[in-house]
């Protein structure tokens, strides 16, 4: 039996995740299967199921959502491969064509055959991360085939990627099998009471993230409409079940609550029984502003549920006129698309014949183009064929990947601006927050910088700046040298003139390999980080040899750029020597 290596870098349990796993438990029947994603208590949730199937799971840092990271984990690819020796590859990807970057280098050069599945592509996909773009076509063109999850998404990236010359596909998403089994008898009645939905009430559901992307904000607006021509007589209730962040779910509920809808939008969170609810619900709604496939519609036509969606991406490829209702995009003009959104929820509410016979068809539609079963042995047939790439195919790749080569971090001086330069030598606790375009997330603040020669005798110079007030004793930098700590520091307001340079002299000690900088702060200051994001920065950092001025090292940061993810509790290293 073929060894199958699974990987995919939606660790927070989207669309990409449910593909993944849904082909990870369908193809361990045919395939000795390995599932990598990057573990943390979101994921596992997520991924949860995996532990009855077959498949050898694994914690991946080269399988992850920050695509820059996992591009310069070449160690941990090279150990990966090692380890599992697989024959093929699936690469399950959120990230465009950023994704695994340096799982598919080191594979390339293995001669190891790979596939790539694109869930979504952007209209920017192709600005988004130019500092490691041509590695990422290079890899591309590497691959056995590129698939797509809708034609939509397959012409948007031929647009986009011209260079890209890699032969490619569809196959269509899918949702798990028993969403295609009718639900126990009762179960609609028992959630529509524990929801506080009345049997005269009209439930529109929308499963999946809530986020602006998937426009929840349209369907308020939406009913907002209704409210105006109905009045007190609304009997239509909105339930948004998917997890959201606190900043987007507050904004929400001042939306709804200024148009008077409080009690009308059901604010539901994460919620495990999506097809319990979706047995509830009257309609389901998604008015997303751009979409792969999504796995929630294929989940309402399997549960013969009517569907209302925004004709973007690979929906049309979905639904039709005689399955569901296609309202128009909300670019560029929201307004028409909330118009007809009402227009649509009042006809579907109103006439239930219309709204049986689309359920019908869209319940027959999801037999007979989405079902798991279709899916799934469509990518088998596609993986099992595969062999090792011949020694000229091989030599090939590499040569176009050796073209475009990773940067890499040098010996004499780090930019930290610049995210090829820096991945190299970031370690625990760094990473891209696309909201705010800083670096902002992990649990733990670390960086390991490589030198060329020994420190006898470590002098570390920071220059402070402050990004939060009332910082008092409350944030510590501690120093590591090949695994012991030499030292930490308190960094409190008291440091003033703003900014200011301070110097630490270490005791002696030897060391021809990583100096390493670990960021630690109590309470305090986590809550203000929390709340604000923000926290006292370093500039500028120099690490050198006080006697002979020898592995000098110069890192700058951007003004906006590193600072201090959530803190975790960690021992207190001995006092500066």
């Amino acid at each position: 039996m073929k060894k199958l290596l699974i990987l995919c870098d939606d660790d927070k349990g989207g669309g990409t995740a449910h593909v993944a796993r849904h082909l990870c438990i369908g193809l361990a029947k045919s395939f000795s299967v390995s599932f990598g994603y990057r573990r943390h208590e979101i994921s596992d949730r997520y991924y949860s199921t995996l532990d009855s199937s077959s498949a050898r799971v694994l914690d991946s840092r080269c399988a992850e959502s920050n695509r820059f990271r996992s591009a310069y984990k070449s160690d941990e690819a090279s150990g990966i491969l090692d380890n599992e020796r697989p024959d093929v590859i699936l690469f399950v990807d959120a990230g465009v064509v950023y994704s695994h970057l340096a799982l598919k280098v080191e594979a390339t050069r293995r001669g190891i055959p790979y596939v790539i599945v694109v869930n979504g592509v952007p209209a920017n996909a192709r600005d988004m991360q130019r500092a490691i773009l041509p590695s990422a076509i290079e890899t591309l063109n590497a691959a056995r085939r590129v698939v797509f999850v809708s034609a939509a998404n397959q012409a948007r990236f031929q647009h986009l990627f011209p260079d890209v010359r890699a032969p490619s596909m569809v196959i269509p998403n899918t949702c798990a099998e028993a969403f295609f089994t009718p639900p126990q008898s009762g179960t609609r009645e028992q959630i529509r009471q524990d929801l506080g939905v009345t049997s005269n009430e009209f439930l529109i559901l929308t499963t999946g993230r809530v986020e602006p992307k998937k426009g929840q904000e349209l369907a308020i607006r939406a009913l907002a409409e209704l409210k105006k021509t109905k009045g007190s007589f609304l009997d239509i209730k909105l339930g948004f079940a998917g997890t959201a962040t606190e900043e987007y779910a507050a904004k929400l509920k001042r939306l709804y609550d200024s148009l008077g809808l409080a009690g009308r939008v059901l604010m539901l969170g994460y919620r495990s029984d999506a097809r319990e609810l979706l047995a509830a619900a009257d309609l389901f709604c998604l008015p997303s502003y751009t979409e792969g496939m999504p796995i929630s519609i294929i989940e309402a036509m399997a549960m013969n549920v009517p569907v209302v969606a925004t004709a973007v991406d690979g929906i049309p490829e979905q639904i039709d006129i005689t399955s569901g209702v296609l309202v128009c995009p909300p670019a560029p003009k929201e307004s028409d698309c909330i118009y007809q959104l009402a227009e649509a929820f009042e006809r579907l509410r109103s006439t239930e014949a219309v709204r049986r016979g689309l359920a019908t068809k869209a319940g027959e539609r999801a037999r007979t183009e989405f079902h798991p079963v279709l899916n799934i042995e469509r990518y088998r047939q596609l993986l099992q064929p595969l062999q090792p790439l011949t020694e000229d195919e091989t030599r090939n790749s590499i040569i176009g990947l050796s073209r475009h080569p990773l940067g890499r971090a040098p010996n004499g001086s780090v930019n930290f601006g610049s995210p090829e330069e820096a991945w190299k030598i970031l370690d625990d606790g760094w990473g891209v927050s696309r909201r705010r375009g800083v670096w902002s997330e992990g649990n733990a603040s670390s960086l390991t910088i490589p030198v060329r020669a020994a420190i006898e005798s470590p002098l570390v110079s920071l220059r402070l700046e402050p990004h939060v007030k009332g910082l008092d004793k409350s944030q510590r930098l501690e120093i590591v040298i090949d695994g012991e700590s030499l030292g930490t520091l308190t960094l409190s307001r008291k440091l003033v003139p703003w900014p200011t340079w301070v110097h630490l002299r270490l005791r002696p000690t030897r060391t021809d390999r990583n100096v390493r900088l670990e960021l630690l702060y109590g309470d305090a200051a986590k809550n203000e980080i929390a709340r604000r994001g923000r926290t006292i920065l370093i500039s500028r950092l120099h690490i050198a040899d006080a006697g002979t001025m020898r592995a000098r090292m110069v890192a700058q940061f951007l003004r906006n750029g590193p600072h201090l993810g959530p803190a975790r509790s960690a021992s207190l290293a001995s006092p500066l020597g």
